[in-house]
């Protein structure tokens, strides 16, 4: 069995309903006979038909899918887990939620081996109609994971971080840098990662010919969904800053961003009040929920009694979506399952398909 060159790592966690799309995508990417991929799927104890949906999909797959079995401990382990379980050179990384186009994982790979990158990212989309996107606030947009980039690929730097959704990171930057921190359960994991690896030196670059499209099921329009996603993020960008600054540096941060949302943020609430702009409203309501996720984070740090809120950020766990939102009705619709039960091999590891030849 000959080593892929690219190994692409796909965590999931009971949505069998788009991962079923998902999984049918990757393993029809476009390699133009340059390069050979494996996806490596790593399952973190889902309950719902996951291994349903895998095992069907990798009996027809052109590309080798290998299947293993995670301890449902977070995406931070269940990504270490696709990391240590891959045998590519290059390793890159999507989501169980997401399309990519056919073309994503060989310009990802053209642009790092191009500009000699270490890492490369691409951009993101959200899979909404143009009207809804054209209704839909920037901050809501960007909650939901929405990136952009400039018209051509550059080298990243400054505070610019990549989606771990959509990247491609070359073995070797594990072990430098070393991989992602599995405390970081409310996410984050992979800003700290990309925080490390620009640190060490590594070249990080972006190209907007590597797309990936962000599923939208109508329960994430909601305005409960966008606040908790936004809690969510400003969580991590605290955590994040804690790690890279320190305390102190985070709480001065902290004070900045307080006074952004008081002279910046509030004003805009108020004069969509005035002007009863709803769609502004809620892209600033997200805002101050980002904002608030962040205090409380910082806060937790300064003041672990005063301020443990163990229930609030037990909330905002990424393995809650499913539990806290009625999901599986609707990305059903969206991706309907046909699997049989019984062609679910009983093992926790095993492999399909064959792999893509150069």
């Amino acid at each position: 069995m000959s080593v892929p060159d690219v190994s692409v790592v796909l965590c999931t966690y009971n949505r069998a309903g788009m991962l079923r799309e998902t999984l049918r995508n990757i393993a029809a990417q476009q390699t133009g006979g340059e390069f050979s991929y494996e996806i490596v799927v790593v399952d973190d104890a889902s309950t719902d038909a996951t291994s349903a949906v895998i095992a069907e999909i990798a009996r027809s797959s052109p590309a080798r899918i290998r299947y293993t079995l995670g301890e449902g401990k977070g995406i931070g382990k269940a990504r270490n887990r696709g990391v240590s379980e891959s045998h590519g050179e290059w390793i890159a990384f999507t989501d169980d939620d997401q399309l990519a186009e056919a073309s994503w994982l060989r310009e990802l790979l053209s642009t790092a081996l191009r500009t000699g990158a270490d890492c490369v990212g691409g951009i993101m989309l959200l899979k909404l109609s143009h009207e809804k996107l054209s209704q839909m606030p920037l901050p809501c947009r960007a909650c939901l994971r929405e990136s952009v980039a400039s018209s051509e690929a550059r080298k990243r730097d400054g505070k610019n971080f990549l989606l771990t959704g959509n990247s491609l990171v070359k073995r070797r930057v594990f072990d430098h840098v070393g991989l992602f921190d599995e405390s970081m359960t409310l996410g984050g994991e992979d800003l700290d990662l990309f925080r490390r690896i620009r640190k060490a030196g590594f070249k990080v670059w972006q190209t907007p010919e590597a797309v990936l499209h962000h599923l939208v099921p109508p329960y994430r329009l909601e305005k409960r969904y966008l606040r908790w996603n936004a809690l969510r993020n400003g969580v991590c960008f605290a955590q994040v800053d804690l790690r890279a600054h320190g305390v102190l540096g985070a709480a001065l941060l902290c004070i900045a961003r307080i006074g952004k949302i008081l002279w910046v943020t509030l004003p805009r609430f108020c004069w969509a009040c005035l002007r009863h702009d709803e769609s502004q409203l809620l892209g600033e309501s997200c805002c101050f929920a980002k904002m608030e996720g962040y205090i409380r984070k910082v806060l937790s740090i300064v003041g672990p009694r005063a301020f443990a809120q163990e229930r609030f950020f037990a909330a905002l766990e990424m393995r809650k979506e499913s539990e806290s939102f009625n999901t599986v009705a609707e990305e059903e619709d969206a991706c309907p399952l046909d699997v049989r039960q019984e062609a679910v091999p009983e093992r926790e590891h095993w492999t399909a398909g064959a792999p893509t030849e150069r």
